[in-house]
This record gives C-alpha cells, structure tokens and sequence, in this order.
C-alpha cells in the first residue's frame, strides 16, 4: 500500500523507536500493539529514524507469526516521517483471515 507524498493520515497511536536497540525495539513494538489491539486502534505511527540495522529488523519483524494483528503496513506520508516511519493498521486476526479469503 502507497500512501501520497504530501498526505497526512488519522492515527491512533505513535511509538518512537529511535534511539533504541533492536531487541528494544521489537519488544516495544510488539508491547504496543498489545496495548493498540487492546484499545481497538486501527492504525499505529513506528517512527524508526535513519537507523538501517532498525528499518530491516522492523520489516523482518512484520513477516513473522508476531505481527499477526498487523493486517497491512505502509511507509508514513512525508509529513508523518516519509522513509523513517511506518503506518501499520491493526486488526484482529480472524478479521484478518477473512479479509484474506475474500480477497483470494
């Protein structure tokens, strides 16, 4: 999913991760999506900073049985943080398998 350059999107949470180790950070993350799952958001700003090593853990991170609430991830409108940070959207998972199947 693309989101446009200069757009700004609603979202109901932000986590920071810059400045963080990458085990931190991935247990911040997974930490916040509890909370975000738990609080019924449907999207979450991860701001990650120009560190490499942090953006392919967090993209490595999304391909795992972890991210099972994330339903679909974008990279954050320029505004919003551009290459540096990352929309998800949140979803229970057997929304999620639904949406899989209807989309199959």
């Amino acid at each position: 999913m693309h989101l446009a350059a200069g757009m700004a999107v609603e979202v109901d949470g932000t986590l920071d991760l810059r400045r963080h180790s990458l085990n931190d950070a991935k247990e911040r993350l997974k930490e916040r999506i509890r909370d975000g799952m738990a609080l019924r958001w449907r999207t979450l700003l991860v701001v990650l900073g120009p560190n490499e090593a942090l953006k392919q853990g967090f993209l490595a991170f999304l391909t795992t049985p972890q991210a099972q609430f994330i339903s679909r991830y974008a990279q954050a409108p320029i505004p919003m943080g551009g290459a540096q940070a990352w929309v998800l959207y949140l979803g229970q998972p057997a929304q999620l398998e639904t949406r899989s199947k209807e989309e199959a």
